[in-house]
């Protein structure tokens, strides 16, 4: 197997034909490979007849960590990326409400600018807030209209509605319009 270009690039500009573990990292060198260089005796534990795959170094350098059971709730393949990003962000509360930002001096008030009745934190801002409880409800609402319906579709006309979730999401945004 042959290096890659990466790697042939390394050995002629970097160690020049030399042992890379004898590299010596000059100053000007980019900070990923230095941080490659700070850590290559350690890399051999999972260097094996001269090939390695990188999920083995990263969970060797950051351990597995514990599953989670609302995992498959973020990733999944309903949601757009932006949203389960988001989502992800809520979950681990690494969401810059407006509490954090106050506490970093960033601004000058932690006002939830929705309600205006207290400090914003994430979980008033999901739990909380009169606005994400409207939100909540309206869903809801059209949620619990919706699975009613298509129980009695699958009782009265023998069949269950396919496209329930793209019907319930067109309703909720003409709703949303009509405000």
């Amino acid at each position: 197997m042959s290096d890659s270009v990466w790697v042939r690039w390394v050995h002629g500009i970097y160690t020049k034909g030399g042992n890379w573990r004898d590299f010596n990292v000059p100053i000007t060198l980019s900070w990923a490979f230095k941080k490659i260089c700070k850590i290559k005796d350690r890399l051999d534990q999972w260097v094996h007849n001269g090939s390695y795959s990188i999920q083995e170094v990263y969970h060797g350098l950051l351990g597995a960590g514990q599953p989670v059971n609302w995992a498959s709730f973020v990733w999944n393949r309903s949601s757009i990326p932006k949203a389960r990003f988001i989502l992800w962000l809520a979950v681990n509360d690494r969401l810059k409400s407006r509490d954090k930002l106050f506490a970093l001096g960033l601004i000058s008030t932690d006002v939830c600018p929705l309600c205006g009745l207290i400090s914003e934190s994430n979980t008033h801002l999901f739990f909380a807030c009169i606005y994400s409880l409207q939100c909540l409800r309206d869903i809801l609402t059209c949620l619990t209209y919706e699975v009613w319906s298509a129980r009695n579709d699958s009782i009265w006309n023998f069949k269950v509605p396919k496209k329930t979730f793209e019907k319930l999401a067109m309703k909720l945004q003409a709703r949303a319009k009509g405000r």
